[in-house]
């Protein structure tokens, strides 16, 4: 019993745990914080035209927005189920640049996505489609779906084309 006592005590002050009277016990509301949500959402599919502008500001708990967070933007369709589903909101820390592996969201020829960010190397076979107008070989971009079952829906980017990273999602 001591040492449940004790673990009790660990996880209360460790802020993690805070323990329900069966009287029942009023609790201070947490703070919240305004994050601005865009109205349009970042495809997780086929791509969903990005308007500037249109958002609306909601109001969340401070504890579940990501330190560094922007704004939000929902999610639409189901090729990065499961981490996010259709009409989740997700946080955006606005960037240009993002690492290899990291999700994002990104507007390619007018199109926002969300999606897994991919960088390699082109193939020998494939070398001459990623040489720019400098004659520099670029690296090879897919904006990849986490849900393998709409691998048709991953986006090749095309050298020539526009494309920019928005942000990267921190949730």
């Amino acid at each position: 019993m001591n040492l449940l006592q004790l673990f009790k005590e660990v996880l209360v002050s460790s802020g993690q745990y805070a323990p329900r009277s069966r009287r029942g016990s009023y609790a201070e509301p947490e703070e919240e914080i305004e994050v601005k949500v865009y109205d349009e959402p970042a495809a997780a599919g086929p791509g969903n035209p990005l308007s500037e502008g249109s958002f609306e500001m909601v109001s969340y708990p401070i504890s579940l927005i990501p330190e560094g967070t922007d704004f939000g933007i929902r999610v639409s369709g189901v090729s990065m189920y499961p981490r996010y589903v259709d009409r989740q909101v997700v946080y955006v820390e606005q960037t240009g640049e993002i690492y290899n592996g990291e999700i994002g969201v990104f507007c390619y020829d007018g199109e926002a996505y969300i999606k897994k960010y991919v960088q390699e190397q082109p193939s020998a076979a494939e070398v001459q489609d990623y040489i720019n107008e400098n004659g520099i070989i670029v690296p090879k971009i897919t904006l990849m779906s986490l849900n393998r079952e709409c691998e048709h829906l991953d986006v090749h980017v095309t050298p020539g084309h526009e494309f920019r990273v928005i942000g990267r999602v921190l949730n």
